[in-house]
């Protein structure tokens, strides 16, 4: 649903750490273009499996900061 939202283009960091995010949650991220201004992620503590860790980090390779472990 966060990766559908509309309400923040001017977000720059989001801290999403041990919220059960699971692999459909983090793909979905992935492919989102609703933050165009992020330059911070913290996704650790969630539930994504490897695969789905490198997808983020090739596709939001622009990141200043992506935390996933």
């Amino acid at each position: 649903i966060l990766a559908r939202a509309e309400a923040f283009p001017n977000l720059e960091e989001l801290q999403l750490g041990w919220n059960e995010i699971r692999d459909a949650g983090g793909r979905a991220f992935a492919q989102s273009q609703t933050f165009p201004k992020l330059k911070k992620l913290d996704l650790r503590g969630n539930f994504l499996a490897e695969e789905t860790k490198n997808t983020l980090k090739k596709d939001l390779a622009h990141l200043q900061s992506l935390k996933l472990y």
